[in-house]
């Protein structure tokens, strides 16, 4: 009888703690979903087709009108990844007019002739090497995978569309380099399209890939308010004061990932005043944070612990977790105790690159905890980044022996918010540093992709004794 009893007595400390079924930062039934496909799916550059895409738009020649400048990089450097992994590539101008209504093909020597002006046509020269056309972006996801340089098209399943749960059909990367500049009509519809291609594969995801580069030419107006304006970036700061243009790309999940690590790995200037987001159908990629750099007590009186109130992290997702205990422990315990303020890093992504992040765009669930700041911090090396985010608690606040959970999260639109707020220029006010309609573009891809998902949550356990 007393082995019975201390053998249940043994099982419901097991099951207080948690060991099993535990409490997760996110959700643990995705994220093993996600870690099954990740095991069974090729490597990030196995059985995969590459379109890239020029907008050969006027709108884009500024940023060619002098050697040397980010853009004319970028394209050097995709081009040089692209054939370093030796991958099946075609190479596309985007563009239309009155006799053109598709994507151009052109081959690998044509598209690194996109650093030069001539490549956008002249209508200064009396014989263009190539016609004018006007952005029209949503030609490259009209692609078909099989226009790529004759590659078999993949596998359909029975609804028509491309069947990613195969392992063994190709998969599509495609890049597109534009300023991002299209009438309203023409951001709704790349919008949808994306979106599309996004359903019909549900491991893919979208990055917007941001750079302000050199420019001297013509902005064109979106929108007939105001007129063309010509913009000049010399003799200026291009971090502040570049032209931005953008890398949009889609394809499976770990090989976009892959290709924004690579590209920041480049030692290269256009690696400056990069901003990104990312775009996926349902549970995205969560930033969470990282316990792994608190070590022993954290301050007098406050120690890390495994579990508040019987509730302990599970263990796949234990560095997920900050669980705190903080006590009166000095020698008047009646003593109120001191608010504790901890710099909480999150574990390094490439979903965190720049922008002004203030502490009234985050989310706390309990109010003996706020958010005192918040910074993104490159990591060395330049291809990730990690969150450090000031948490002030309040244990007074919270009453004596007590413990509870709080959530600090950072939605999807609010950190689009923070990246992309001071690149989006106001109709009233034409700037050149600056693109017309990126918030429009921005929000209605997350709308068409995700419905108030979180980009960032930070699960931490606060006790009081």
């Amino acid at each position: 009888m007393k082995s019975w009893i201390l053998f249940s007595v043994l099982v419901l400390a097991l099951a207080g703690c948690g060991q099993r079924g535990g409490l997760p930062c996110v959700e643990t039934e995705q994220l093993g979903d996600r870690r099954t496909e990740q095991q069974e799916a090729p490597g990030p550059f196995e059985n995969l087709n590459v379109l890239v895409g020029v907008d050969a738009s006027e709108s884009m020649v500024g940023f060619v009108s002098q050697p040397g400048s980010r853009y004319g990089q970028a394209i050097a450097s995709l081009h040089t990844l692209l054939q370093n992994k030796n991958l099946p590539t075609s190479y596309w101008r985007v563009g239309s007019n009155d006799t053109i209504n598709q994507a151009q093909s052109i081959s690998a020597a044509q598209f690194l002739a996109a650093s030069k002006a001539p490549f956008y046509c002249r209508r200064d020269q009396p014989t263009a090497d190539y016609p004018c056309v006007s952005s029209t972006l949503g030609q490259l996801y009209e692609l078909a995978t099989e226009t790529t340089n004759g590659a078999n098209p993949a596998p359909e399943n029975d609804n028509g569309e491309e069947d990613s749960d195969n392992p063994t059909a190709p998969r599509s990367l495609k890049i597109l380099l534009t300023d991002l500049e299209p009438d309203d009509a023409a951001v709704g519809q790349i919008s949808g399209l994306i979106s599309k291609e996004l359903k019909a594969n549900p491991n893919y995801k979208a990055v917007l890939l941001g750079v302000r580069s050199q420019f001297r030419g013509n902005v064109y107006s979106a929108n007939a308010s105001y007129p063309t304006f010509v913009y000049n970036t010399a003799g200026q700061d291009v971090d502040q004061k570049g032209r931005p243009f953008f890398i949009l790309m889609t394809g499976p999940q770990d090989t976009v990932d892959e290709m924004v690590k690579e590209f920041r790995r480049l030692p290269l200037d256009v690696n400056k005043a990069f901003r990104a987001s990312a775009f996926e159908l349902g549970q995205g990629d969560t930033v969470t944070l990282d316990n792994s750099s608190f070590k022993d007590d954290i301050q007098e009186c406050v120690i890390e612990i495994g579990s508040v109130d019987r509730q302990r992290p599970n263990q796949d997702q234990e560095r997920d977790w900050l669980m705190l205990e903080q006590s009166n422990c000095g020698e008047n315990s009646s003593t109120p105790l001191p608010l504790l303020e901890l710099n909480i890093p999150s574990k390094s992504t490439v979903s965190l690159t720049g922008g002004e992040l203030t502490p009234d765009l985050f989310n706390v669930s309990e109010p003996f905890v706020s958010v005192k700041k918040a910074e993104i911090v490159q990591n060395p090396g330049g291809e990730d980044a990690r969150l450090l985010l000031t948490a002030v608690f309040d244990g007074n606040k919270l009453p004596q022996g007590q413990g509870k959970l709080v959530y600090v999260t950072l939605g999807d639109r609010q950190l689009d918010q923070a990246v992309w707020q001071d690149w989006d220029m106001d109709i009233g006010n034409p700037n050149g540093a600056k693109t017309q309609n990126l918030l429009l573009f921005v929000s209605g891809l997350r709308g068409a992709v995700a419905n108030d998902q979180d980009a960032v949550k930070f699960c931490l356990g606060y006790s009081h004794y």
